[in-house]
Order: C-alpha cells, then structure tokens, then sequence
C-alpha cells in the first residue's frame, strides 16, 4: 500500500508540474498572443534554464497585448490604449514641434500612413491631425 501512495504521488507532481510549464503556452493561446507558439515553447523548455525562462513567458503572456514592456519607463503607466510607439511618440513630441510648412505636411502624411495601416483608429487619426495643425 506505501508504494501505491509513493506512485500517486509521484504521478500527481509530475502531473502537476507538466501543468505549470505548459501554463505559459495556455494563457497565450487563450488571450491570442501574436508570440503564443514562442511563449509555449519558452514555458515548456524553463527546465533548461532553471526556469528564469518560465518566469519570463508568464509575464509575456499574460502582458496586456495593447501595452508594451517600455510604456511606463516612457511615461504611459497604464498603457491607456497606446502601444510603445505611441508612448515614444508623446515623448518625442514634447521636444519637437511642428509649425506648418514642409514639417507639417510631413508630420499629416506620417499621421495618414498609419491610419492607412490600422495601426491608429480614426478617432486617434482625427486627434493626431488637430494636434499637429495647432503646432
């Protein structure tokens, strides 16, 4: 009966840290991150790196997809529907400025490129047009 009991045990902690290194891989795929095939092969292969790796891929995982690692050293801490090119945006807009002429044309085609690419939204489009008009 002692061996039973030593087996279950052993087959529930191997069960159980299976579970945990597939963790990564599973909330990736559930919240359908881009990285969800990299993050399930991180989490999986932790053991060989005494499981920094598997610390690494939950965080990625479970990191909101609309946020980047560098919004809040950039001054965006909550990521408030800005991605890291956004946040580098606002900053570097703070130190330039746009007052018409060819910088200004530019600055809309720039404005109207993403839009074009979907990566701003027409509110965000329209906001960033007014914006670079009044300099």
């Amino acid at each position: 009966m002692d061996g039973f009991i030593a087996v279950a045990l052993g087959v529930s902690a191997l069960a159980g840290i299976i579970a945990l290194l597939l963790l990564p891989g599973f909330i990736a795929f559930r919240r359908q991150n881009p990285y969800k095939w990299i993050i399930g092969i991180v989490g999986v292969t932790s053991p060989l790196f005494l499981g920094a790796s598997w610390l690494i891929a939950i965080i990625w995982a479970a990191w909101p997809s609309n946020r980047s690692l560098i919004d809040p050293i950039v001054g965006n801490p909550t990521g408030s529907d800005q991605n890291a090119g956004d946040s580098i945006g606002n900053v570097v807009s703070r130190f330039t400025t746009v007052s018409g002429g060819p910088k200004l044309e530019k600055r809309l085609a720039e404005i109207d490129s993403l839009h074009l690419r979907g990566m701003i939204s027409d509110s965000e489009k329209d906001t960033l047009r007014s914006r670079a008009i009044e300099g």
